[in-house]
């Protein structure tokens, strides 16, 4: 070949390259060639090649050389997030943190009620709190993706912005949302207007805690999270019990306080965490907002099914049928307090999932770098059996930990002490529920696990299905079960998350089976 040759052919691999970074074959290589004009006649005249499928052939192989060589000077950096999974000491503890929010959260709610608060205004304030998760899961699910794409090419500075214009985004839809909410609650009728505006100043505050929260567990600073909902609580519990503050708002200032104070920090911390290690030079300019909204659709879709997957759960019992003499709010708390027992398992076990995603994907690379070419079959099969492996791996380490809950929560239940904390009218039906539900649990997150793989591998709308088939499965058998009593209910989240779990592992595999292609393009 030519010098002049060789020059137009490192222009024409980096012009390939922004279209196609990772190249499954020469063959796809050929058809952007031939969307770029280029014919045999050009091939032969400009790159010293005799066709298009020849050019495509040394394209490809070049291509190839590139996608190998950033490992290795990414790795000098040392703080991409990438580039290592986790120990298992840090998965541990990032299981722990994830479940700091909660426990801080839980802990507000019992400090309020101990300064006087009615458990109608305690109740409002949780409510807001938790009903935020189901506006901000769908935006989280969005707005990692894109902000893990600048984290893994080093540029923190850009991942941040970009956290920071989904949040401006969630706080925008939060205070309509809110309003709407408040809107239906005066319709209904039953609430007092200080337990409408708790629930709005929780749920509008509580939005960009989790949203952050999200965005820093990216960056392996989940710890910061849990030292933020922590300041937030203290600077709430201060104000509501500072004897010369008197009124009725002092409910309403404290609450307030407690979330600003814990966004504050948030902001602080993440600003810092995302600032180590970041490249050198200018950020990358953001996306023009139109086709982020495009990219995010999808996964925000996902997201808030996910949420509103276990809402249904939730909704089923509540609705379900009390025995005779049961008042409803006894079978609201026996119902939510076997659920909120359940739960902690599945949440420490989020690192697991993550470090699962780490290891599955370091095997892919390596996979990828020692198989021919022309091995695509082999490449699939070989992804699809590590995949099966470790998500019975991650069942059977969440199912030990749910063991351990367990033995912990029948022990609690028994021994009359949680019965007397909560005032349980019917204890009965919440360890009826606490047992279903931690079984539930389980399958449901495995079926996340696949999930997430298939966000990994840019395949939302199968998620989604996942997602649907399970939220169809509680319908059809939670809900007459429910009729026959608020307990039952709880069978048909079992039957849903085992819908769910099948569902997204069998969706999993079937991508996987073209995992040359999807891996190629997941970037």
């Amino acid at each position: 070949m030519s010098p002049s040759g060789s020059s137009a052919t490192a222009v024409l691999v980096d012009e390939v390259a922004e279209r196609v970074p990772q190249p499954v074959d020469p063959l796809e290589i050929a058809a952007v060639l031939e969307s770029l004009g280029v014919t045999d006649d050009v091939a032969a005249s400009d790159y010293s090649v005799p066709t298009v499928f020849e050019l495509a052939a040394e394209v490809f192989a070049e291509l190839r050389l590139q996608t190998r060589a950033p490992s290795t000077s990414a790795s000098s950096a040392g703080e991409d997030p990438g580039e290592a999974p986790p120990s298992p000491a840090e998965t541990v503890w990032r299981g722990l943190f994830s479940l700091a929010p909660l426990l801080v959260l839980a802990a507000g709610l019992w400090g309020l009620g101990e300064a006087g608060a009615s458990r109608r205004a305690v109740f409002a304030v949780g409510l807001g709190a938790t009903a935020s998760i189901l506006l901000t899961n769908g935006p989280i699910q969005a707005i990692s993706r894109r902000a893990s794409f600048y984290l893994g090419l080093g540029d923190r500075r850009a991942a941040w912005r970009y956290l920071l214009s989904g949040l401006a985004t969630v706080l925008a839809l939060a205070a309509p949302a809110a309003s709407l909410g408040l809107l239906v609650a005066a319709g209904v009728g039953g609430t007092e207007p200080r337990e409408r505006a708790l629930f709005a100043i929780a749920f509008v505050s509580a939005a960009p805690l989790w949203l952050l929260a999200a965005g820093l567990s990216l960056v392996r600073a989940t710890g910061w999270s849990a030292v933020s909902f922590g300041l937030g609580l203290l600077a709430a519990g201060g104000l509501v019990r500072l004897p010369m503050l008197g009124g009725t708002q002092r409910l309403e200032l404290a609450v307030g306080l407690g979330y600003l104070v814990g966004v504050v920090a948030l902001l602080c911390f993440g600003r810092w965490a995302f600032a180590r290690g970041s490249q050198e030079g200018p950020a990358a300019p953001l996306p023009p907002a139109r086709l982020l909204l495009t990219e995010a659709l999808p996964y925000v879709v996902f997201g808030s099914g996910l949420m509103a997957f276990l809402v249904e759960a939730h909704v089923l019992g509540w609705v379900g049928a009390a025995a005779p003499g049961e008042s409803r709010a006894s079978t609201f708390i026996a119902f939510e307090t076997g659920l909120t027992l359940a739960l902690p398992p599945v949440v420490l076990s989020i690192g697991l999932a993550e470090r699962s995603l780490w290891q599955f994907w370091s095997f892919a690379r390596e996979l990828s770098e020692r198989t021919p070419a022309d091995d695509g079959a082999g490449f699939c099969t070989a992804l699809v059996r590590f995949q099966r492996s470790h998500l019975l791996g991650y069942l059977l380490r969440t199912a030990l930990l749910s063991v351990a809950a367990l033995l912990g929560g029948e022990l609690a239940l028994r021994s009359g002490d949680l019965t007397r904390l909560l005032r349980l009218a019917d204890p009965g039906s919440t360890e009826l529920v606490f047992v279903v539900g931690i079984i539930a649990f389980v399958l449901y997150g495995g079926g996340q696990l696949s999930c997430l793989l298939l966000l990994n591998l840019s395949r939302p709308r199968e998620a989604s299905r996942a997602v649907a088939c399970g939220a169809a499965v509680l319908a059809a058998v939670g809900g007459p079960l429910g009729v026959v009593g608020f307990r039952y209910a709880v069978f048909g989240f079992l039957a849903g998350a085992t819908a769910f779990a099948l569902a997204a592992a069998v969706e999993c595999t079937r991508v996987l089976r073209s995992a040359d292609y999807h891996y190629a393009v997941a970037f």
